[in-house]
């Protein structure tokens, strides 16, 4: 039995119960596009009950795991990247399910990183 070529995923977890961290997965389509998912948080940011969700607002780069993480601390810069793609989504048009959005893949064999953060 023959197999074709190998594919590769990789999963870096966190704390997903932290306050206010909303739930995310991304994946490749094909070869120049991909798409990512967000889930509203469990808890607002300080740790109560979720009311009041505004948006979400999400980044995609060029970048792996451990290079991405940089930017958990100043997302602001992570969006000033020249490769950035970013995404706002309004719960309320998604009526606070999961929202999945595309993103381009200009570069086909390097990394991408999607970071995402929550206004309530």
């Amino acid at each position: 039995m023959g197999f074709g070529p190998v594919a590769i995923a990789s999963l870096r977890s966190m704390d997903q119960s932290a306050p206010g961290v909303p739930g995310l997965s991304i994946r490749q389509v094909s070869d120049r596009s991909g798409e990512f998912d967000v889930q509203p948080p469990v808890t607002d940011a300080n740790g109560d009950e979720l009311s009041g969700l505004v948006a979400a607002e999400c980044v995609v780069i060029e970048a792996g795991l451990d290079e991405a993480s940089l930017y958990v601390a100043d997302f602001e810069a992570a969006k000033s990247r020249p490769d950035a793609q970013v995404t706002v989504i309004d719960w309320s048009e998604v009526n606070d399910e999961v929202a999945t959005r595309p993103f381009n893949i200009p570069n086909p064999g390097k990394d991408y990183t999607v970071l995402a953060r929550c206004s309530d």
